[in-house]
């Protein structure tokens, strides 16, 4: 006959060197990639953006658009716009974006440390103006960017000319309207 305090005791001795086992494992380092100096920040220039007026007018009266910058392939930065659901942008997003931003020529405003890069609004009472300005015949909507302390902002004007061209090319007509950093820089609407 056997005795079972005997297995017991096999059995804990096993188990104990089986998790001693598994729970030693050696870390690896690399200590040169750890010890390298930290590479430059992402730095760059703003492009101007543009949207045909077309898909501008598609926008709905009184509801904030916000904007978010996204990269695109091979090097653009732009922004993508979500209009809000109801007046306080509690609801769900759509997906796709309401309105996808175009590269056009560099602005000469540069980004790179001590920018913030959080999202932009046009504020709800911001659309219909120039929902108007499209309606007196102008074809497309260009966003010309500028630095405003750490933000970035933009102006928004409308054109007939190919929103391409170099800004100064462009007969430009100021709306009055520009983005609003998010969080705000302002408290309006």
């Amino acid at each position: 006959m056997s005795s079972c305090k005997d297995d017991d005791k096999k059995n804990d001795d096993t188990a104990a060197t089986n998790s001693a086992a598994s729970t030693n494992t050696a870390s690896s380092t690399n200590t040169a990639a750890a010890s390298e100096p930290k590479k430059a920040a992402l730095t760059g220039t703003l492009d101007n953006l543009w949207v045909l007026g077309t898909e501008f007018k598609k926008l709905k009266d009184k509801k904030k658009v916000v904007f978010s910058f996204t990269f695109r392939d091979p090097d653009t930065l732009t922004l993508w716009g979500w209009q809000c659901q109801n007046n306080n942008c509690t609801d769900n997003f759509l997906d796709p974006p309401d309105l996808k931003l175009s590269k056009a020529k560099p602005s000469g405003k540069s980004y790179g440390p001590n920018v913030i890069f959080g999202n932009v609004v046009i504020l709800k009472d911001g659309v219909k103006p120039i929902k108007d300005w499209i309606d007196k015949g102008y074809l497309n909507v260009v966003f010309v960017p500028y630095n405003d302390g750490e933000y970035i902002r933009y102006k928004i004007y409308v054109t007939n000319d190919d929103p391409r061209a170099a800004l100064t090319a462009l007969n430009l007509e100021d709306t009055g309207i520009e983005t609003n950093p998010s969080p705000p820089k302002n408290n309006t609407n």
